[in-house]
C-alpha cells in the first residue's frame, strides 16, 4: 500500500487513487464501489475530527466539481497523520519540490525546498498546495494549506504566489 500511496501522491495518478478508493471499500466494507469507500474514508475523517461539514467528497481523484474541502480540514489531517503510527509512510509519499513529477519545476530558487513535502491539486480556476515544512530554523514541521478558488488570472501566476508564500514560510520557520 505504501508504493500505491507514494505513486498517488508524488505523481497526482488519478487513476489510482480512484482505484484505491474501490479497494479500500472491498478490503474494508465489503464491496468494491465508490460508495463504501466514500463511507469507509467518510468514517476515517471523522476519527480524525474532520466532520462532513468540513469535506464533501464525490470521488477518489478529487476531480469531480462536487469535491469540497476546508483548508482548516486538511491541516487538522496533517496533525492527525503526525501523531498516527503510520506518519512516516505518510510523510515520505509526498511529493518533493525539485524531485518529483508533480512539483518538478515548485519552488524553483527557493532555499530549502527539500525540506517541503507536499501535495498539489488543480481543477477549472481551483488550485490548492498543502503539505509539511520541516522548518530549516527550528525543526519542527509545520503543515500548511493553501487554496484558491475562482481565480481568473494565468494559472502561473496562482503558482509562483504558492511558491511565494511557501519560500517565505521556509525563510522564517
Amino acid at each position: 500500500m505504501a508504493v500505491v500511496i507514494s505513486v498517488i501522491n508524488k505523481n497526482s495518478q488519478n487513476f489510482f487513487a480512484e482505484q484505491t478508493l474501490k479497494t479500500i471499500g472491498k478490503e474494508l466494507g465489503g464491496e468494491g464501489s465508490f460508495k463504501k469507500g466514500l463511507e469507509i474514508v467518510a468514517a476515517f475523517l471523522d476519527s480524525a475530527g474532520i466532520s462532513g461539514d468540513d469535506i464533501s467528497m464525490h470521488d477518489g481523484s478529487g476531480l469531480s466539481h462536487y469535491n469540497m474541502v476546508k483548508p482548516e480540514a486538511i491541516i487538522r489531517l496533517f496533525k492527525y497523520m503526525n501523531h498516527s503510527p503510520n506518519f512516516k509512510t505518510y510523510y515520505e509519499s509526498l511529493a518533493i519540490p525539485g524531485v518529483d513529477r508533480s512539483v518538478k519545476k515548485r519552488l524553483e530558487y527557493i532555499e530549502f525546498r527539500e525540506r517541503v513535502r507536499s501535495k498539489t491539486g488543480s481543477i477549472a480556476n481551483a488550485m490548492t498546495f498543502s503539505g509539511y515544512i520541516d522548518g530549516p530554523r527550528t525543526g519542527h514541521l509545520l503543515a500548511f494549506s493553501i487554496k484558491v478558488n475562482k481565480y481568473n488570472c494565468d494559472s502561473d501566476y496562482v503558482l509562483n504566489w504558492f511558491d511565494s508564500v511557501v519560500g517565505r514560510l521556509l525563510s522564517v520557520y
